[in-house]
């Protein structure tokens, strides 16, 4: 199991059969950044980590960890771009392709996060992809969903 805490010493927590281990994240800035979504396909042993600074939406930095395991360990993956701003929730659709939301709108990379593209501007707080990975269903606040057909 895999779990990332908060705040701005966000943390990986990475339970194995015979032991926890812990992954510091860059310390970033302030008591408003951090780590706020992670998922993990085990099939494709790949995850990804999103968070940022909600209070300053526009700033990118920390906002994005990409990961696999190897031997009960987390190997972290660079990308070459980071999505715009404060992400809150991410999704992966296959090896290539995952989504991102966040106060800063949803974005889109084909290419395993190497590039983004943003979708909406939108805010939205949570998104997932469905079952049979043909739709992403985001959801945000006062009740606004949403969903973005593949």
């Amino acid at each position: 199991m895999i779990y990332v805490s908060g705040g701005n010493q966000s943390n990986i927590y990475l339970y194995t059969s015979k032991s926890i281990k812990i992954y510091p994240l860059d310390k970033l800035q302030n008591t408003t950044s951090g780590a706020n979504g992670l998922v993990y396909d085990k099939n494709l042993n790949l995850g990804y980590i999103v968070g940022g600074d909600f209070t300053d939406p526009t700033n990118s930095k920390g906002n994005l960890y990409k990961f696999k395991i190897k031997n009960n360990e987390l190997q972290f993956i660079k990308t070459k771009q980071k999505p715009y701003g404060y992400k809150s929730a991410v999704t992966i659709i296959s090896k290539d392709e995952v989504v991102t939301c966040g106060y800063s709108g949803v974005e889109y990379s084909k290419n395993g996060g190497k590039t983004w593209q943003t979708i909406t501007n939108d805010s939205y707080n949570a998104c997932t992809v469905t079952p049979n990975k043909k739709q992403i269903i985001l959801v945000g606040n006062k009740g606004k969903i949403a969903k973005i057909l593949l």
